[in-house]
């Protein structure tokens, strides 16, 4: 969260021709107050592994191609999944991990099942 923060700018105006200190008091209050509140939400759906580690979750793979990577994440997104995407350009061609946490590991294994079963009637 904190890393959130300190990538965002924070813009803060205030019109008149002076700034007087009771001015910039309740700016400032407002502004932390803010800050306080989003301190406790954590990020879902798409994430960097980091803010994905952070939550002490258990987390899995799965291995990706990059065709389905577009699938993937309306998959994610529909099922509320949190997922954080790598590359891994060190092989030709590159491979792409999705992680997920480990509760979520369910509901993927359920959607594969289901995505599978329609394919299969598809082509009957």
């Amino acid at each position: 969260m904190q890393d959130e923060v300190n990538e965002k700018v924070v813009a803060l105006s205030i019109k008149g021709s002076k700034l007087t200190a009771e001015m910039l008091q309740k700016a400032m209050k407002a502004l932390l107050a803010k800050g306080k509140r989003q301190i406790g939400k954590q990020p879902h759906g798409k994430q960097t592994l980091r803010q994905l580690m952070k939550q002490n979750t258990g987390v899995s793979n799965i291995e990706i191609t990059d065709g389905n990577i577009k699938a993937f994440e309306s998959t994610a997104k529909k099922y509320g999944i949190d997922y954080a995407l790598k590359k891994d350009s060190t092989e030709q061609p590159p491979r792409y991990l999705v992680f997920f946490k480990g509760r979520d590991a369910d509901v993927l294994t359920a959607n594969r099942q289901r995505t599978k079963n329609k394919v299969q009637e598809e082509s009957l």
